[in-house]
């Protein structure tokens, strides 16, 4: 079986081209849950605080120790930020998602471009991952 005019691999030269394009997928999807966990950890500090602000001013609003005028504005400030906040923990996420099943789809199509058969793409680039 030839692949685009080129003389076919053999299988152990295959298999190895494949575990090396396993591998530098790996290492590119590591590197982009690192970068994003740095982003997805600040938010999550932040949305903490603000949900801690929050639990606080609703608490004072119940006891009745300052008047609704004041607390409303600071109220409605924290639920926007603690809304804000979790929508971009969400986009972050599905980003991430997203990527992930862009890089194991292009690695497929890497592995299947040097001749992997189907049980070679299905083990080493499962499409249950993406």
């Amino acid at each position: 079986m030839r692949v685009f005019g080129r003389k076919p691999l053999e299988q152990a030269e295959l298999e190895k081209r494949l575990v090396l394009l396993r591998t530098a997928l790996d290492r590119r999807v590591h590197r982009l849950e690192a970068r994003l966990l740095r982003r997805r950890q600040a938010l999550e500090r932040a949305l903490s605080e603000f949900k801690k602000t929050l639990e606080h001013l609703e608490a004072l609003a119940q006891e009745g120790r300052y008047p609704g005028p004041y607390l409303d504005p600071a109220l409605e400030r924290e639920r926007l930020r603690t809304q804000q906040a979790e929508e971009e923990l969400g986009a972050i996420r599905e980003k991430l998602a997203s990527t992930r099943a862009r890089l194991l789809a292009e690695a497929r199509h890497k592995a299947a471009r040097l001749g992997a058969k189907e049980e070679h793409l299905d083990r080493l680039f499962p499409k249950e991952e993406a």
